[in-house]
């Protein structure tokens, strides 16, 4: 599911989040795939975007100017609806009129697209992903790639790109459901998949800033001191996962009201809970969600399944490939 510009010349994907940008370039070889170079620099409020997007190209060495990127939060808006039965085509006519009635935005204001998911149901209907994303948003993440000197062939959704990532890194064939939670510094994208269908896509504005604010508070410190004490915590690991346990309480409870509505309308359990995105990086995350959900979570890797050469690997990425799901995801939408 995105929105097509063009034909991609190349396999650079560009994550700009809340917090920094994340930028990769793949290359498709014989046998498998291999990551070429990345890059990631932090944004802060005295930083223009501008100038790391551009520093973050300089950094990770690409020439190629055709680069993927995506979107996420209010602006963007995803259904899951039933249609009657009918066509990509016709489903492609369709979908201006049926938007009207899914979304809390005009269509007029909007960039729309559609995907039929799965098999047709008993009663001749088909189940569609409708997703709408205010042309403003579109049109501004446009305008600030091609001001980068950049081409962008490709506007995907954050959670879209995260599954895309993840599928192609594992590809699970058989029918079990898991939960993708990608949570960065100010939004969490939720993704419930099975056999490579998304069902349920969510964001949550509770994420890795929410602890940082607890702990700022908690020893009345700046909030810059107290996202450098979360990160490297030291002899104050327990406060660290106090903050964690307090400030994901809300997480967790949107959580578990998205696996209530799968499981009670698919009538199938939640195998796993995949973690990424910075976030996931926090000492003993994935434990804390295992204790709260009571289902098994685990940090994936989206350079699990493609080469990473030695000069990579040695600016230590392997530790750290959790929150490039987004940028690996969407290079991905190209080299495939």
């Amino acid at each position: 599911m995105f929105f097509k510009l063009r034909n991609p010349k190349s396999y650079v994907g560009i994550d700009i989040g809340s917090s920094s940008v994340k930028v990769v370039e793949l290359s498709k070889r014989p046998e498998q795939f291999e990551l070429l170079n990345f890059s990631r620099i932090p944004l802060s409020e005295n930083i223009v975007i501008l100038d790391s997007i551009k520093k973050a190209i300089r950094e990770a060495k690409i020439i190629s100017k055709s680069v993927n990127t995506s979107v996420s939060g209010k602006s963007v808006v995803v259904r899951y609806i039933s249609l009657p039965k009918m066509t990509k085509q016709e489903l492609k006519s369709a979908i201006k009129f049926e938007a009207e009635k899914y979304i809390p935005f005009s269509v007029q204001d909007v960039v729309l697209d559609a995907q039929i998911i799965g098999e047709a149901l008993e009663d001749n209907k088909i189940k569609v992903i409708l997703v709408a994303a205010k042309k403003d948003l579109i049109e501004h993440t446009i305008k600030l790639l091609e001001d980068c000197g950049l081409e962008p062939s490709v506007i995907d959704i954050d959670s879209f790109a995260i599954a895309n990532a993840f599928q192609f890194n594992f590809n699970f064939e058989n029918d079990n459901s898991y939960v993708l939670v990608d949570v960065g510094a100010r939004l969490t994208k939720i993704n419930i998949i099975s056999k490579d269908i998304s069902y349920l896509t969510r964001d949550v504005e509770i994420a890795g800033d929410a602890i940082t604010r607890y702990l700022s508070d908690k020893l009345n410190i700046p909030f810059d001191e107290a996202e450098k004490l979360k990160c490297n915590p030291k002899e104050k690991e327990e406060l660290v996962r106090e903050a964690c346990q307090f400030a994901m309480e809300g997480l967790f409870n949107e959580i578990r009201l998205s696996l209530d509505y799968y499981e009670s309308h698919f009538e199938k359990p939640i195998e796993a809970i995949f973690l990424s995105g910075g976030t996931s990086l926090l000492k003993n995350l994935d434990k804390i969600f295992n204790e709260n959900l009571n289902i098994e979570t685990k940090v994936w890797s989206p350079i699990k399944a493609i080469k990473v050469g030695r000069a990579i690997l040695n600016r230590g990425l392997p530790e750290f490939a959790s929150q490039f799901a987004v940028s690996i995801g969407l290079a991905l939408r190209s080299a495939q």
